[in-house]
């Protein structure tokens, strides 16, 4: 959410910045942006590298003894029902990972898009609501920490992915067909994706395979990335 909400975020104060200090023109560039990002990742990098803690006394929680792992591999072996149904719960949580990621790659480019060149928006008004609405994962986030026992995950996730649907519906012009819709929807669509996909991989995580399956846990993590930012974002 930070680093995603707050990219645009600093492009626009970056362009303000410029505009403060009246670079205009072939003086301005992609890459004074880029600096200013590089030197935010750099500070973080430093802030990291100075201030993580030690984990050497800390347990391994991945770790497992033989017996429950044997146990665990012949549950699975004899039960294979249970296989069939982990997997088809893995894959439509990974589907949901792909979702999110093409979702949101389009919107935030179409988002832009449309500010500058229908609603004749600066790069600065856009960069900042373009930020601030996916920053409304936060105050999200914290709302659902103090009601989540209301719900089980699993409705948590669908009254997410529900909010995301009926905002969706913003886009039409029967809803305005204005830049305000647009932002509004924006804000509806990028928090409630993001946390309905959070929510949705530790269920992921939660039902993994053994250790050497295709399924297991540190294969979800390669098929996470691959098919989120690999195939989601790249089609979005």
């Amino acid at each position: 959410w930070g680093g995603v909400g707050g990219a645009p975020a600093m492009a626009a104060a970056a362009t303000a910045t410029l505009d403060a200090l009246g670079v205009a023109g072939a003086a301005r560039s992609f890459g004074q942006a880029g600096a200013l990002q590089a030197a935010a990742a750099g500070a973080a990098l430093l802030a990291v590298l100075a201030r993580y803690p030690a984990l050497g006394g800390v347990p391994d929680m991945a770790e497992e003894d033989t017996s429950s792992k044997g146990a665990e591999v012949a549950a699975a072996a004899e039960g294979g029902g249970r296989a069939g149904r982990k997997a088809l719960l893995i894959t439509g949580c990974l589907l949901m990972t792909v979702n999110r990621s093409c979702v949101v790659a389009s919107l935030e480019a179409a988002t832009a898009m449309l500010l500058e060149e229908k609603y004749s928006w600066a790069r600065r008004e856009i960069g900042l609501m373009v930020g601030l609405s996916f920053l409304l994962s936060i105050p999200l986030k914290l709302i659902h920490g103090s009601l989540k026992h209301r719900l089980s995950v699993i409705a948590w996730i669908r009254l997410l992915a529900g909010i995301a649907a009926v905002g969706s519906l913003l886009f039409f012009p029967a809803a305005g067909g204005s830049a305000f819709s647009l932002i509004l929807a924006d804000a509806v669509l990028f928090p409630s994706l993001y946390l309905s996909d959070g929510m949705s991989v530790g269920v992921l995580f939660q039902n993994g395979f053994p250790e050497g399956s295709w399924f297991d846990a540190k294969t979800l993590v390669l098929w996470q990335s691959l098919l989120g930012c690999g195939v989601g974002r790249f089609f979005g």
